[in-house]
């Protein structure tokens, strides 16, 4: 616990991992037999772990054209925010983004996979998302295929600059990414055509864009968090935001943006009101 702790983990993560040692050394008490008692049972959080690393907020439009401008054309942090806040999409499916995915004609983004970091084999996985749910395709808006396209073309620039020394994203037979340079002998590996790459072509992966955010003051799920209640806020169904963000039920989208359905709810009343008034207006003259 005062490893983790010194890892910068929050109380939350700590607990959860407490009480799945907890569990298990029980197990091993009984039935299994194997030890007399549960060491876990007397262990605590420390109380220096903090309780929460960056707090999930809605991010205001004056606060995101900040971060467009510590993120400009070109930095490595500009196409992953922009599908963040437009999107709604989780930043493990961001960074598994590719460009088979999205259709800059049609102005659509299909979600097929996420890249995952596999804590016990220390390595990263191209997997699809975690639930059928999380497999969506939603229209996206003409500047963000814009920027997308811009993207692109610029990515076909840094290959050609780079030469046989760009880097080529691969998926092994057991869906392990693998860089290696475009020179490589590669086998019979299938390239993997990222959309979210650093300028050599190299991937980007999910830990790297946390820290980028969290350096900033932000927590990745606040953009999802903030995509959404804009949508709930501009009069969306829940039913439509919870597919967008590729939410398998509508319970947790309603309990998330209840604000937002309530503000809905309010400026419903006053646009009553104010027919109410307009009818009177009219009934008198």
């Amino acid at each position: 616990m005062r490893q983790l702790t010194r890892k910068g983990l929050a109380q939350k993560s700590l607990k959860l991992i407490l009480a799945i040692l907890r569990q298990a050394l029980n197990y091993a008490v009984y039935p299994s037999n194997l030890i007399q008692s549960n060491p876990a049972l007397y262990i605590k959080v420390p109380r220096t772990a903090p309780r929460d690393l960056v707090k999930r907020r809605i991010i205001a439009p004056q606060e995101f054209a900040a971060l467009m401008e510590a993120f400009p054309r070109g930095h490595v942090m500009h196409i992953p925010t922009l599908l963040l806040y437009n999107t709604g999409m989780r930043v493990a499916e961001v960074a598994g983004l590719r460009w088979q995915d999205i259709d800059l004609k049609q102005m659509t983004i299909s979600v097929n996979k996420q890249i995952r970091y596999i804590a016990k084999d220390k390595k990263y996985c191209l997997t699809p998302p975690k639930t059928r749910s999380s497999q969506r395709t939603f229209t996206i808006t003409p500047e963000l295929v814009g920027e997308l396209s811009s993207w692109k073309a610029t990515q076909a620039e840094q290959e050609l600059a780079y030469g046989e020394h760009y880097v080529y994203v691969y998926e092994e037979p057991d869906s392990t990414i693998r860089n290696m340079s475009k020179g490589l002998p590669h086998g019979p590996l299938a390239r993997v055509d990222l959309v979210c790459t650093r300028s050599d072509g190299h991937s980007y992966s999910v830990d790297c864009m946390r820290k980028q955010l969290n350096a900033k003051g932000y927590n990745s799920h606040s953009f999802r968090h903030t995509h959404a209640t804009l949508l709930v806020e501009a009069g969306v169904s829940i039913k439509g935001v919870a597919n967008r963000l590729g939410q398998s039920t509508t319970q947790l989208t309603e309990q998330v943006y209840t604000h937002a359905t309530k503000k809905m709810d309010r400026d419903t009343a006053s646009l009553f009101h104010e027919i109410m008034q307009t009818n009177c207006r009219q009934k008198r003259l």
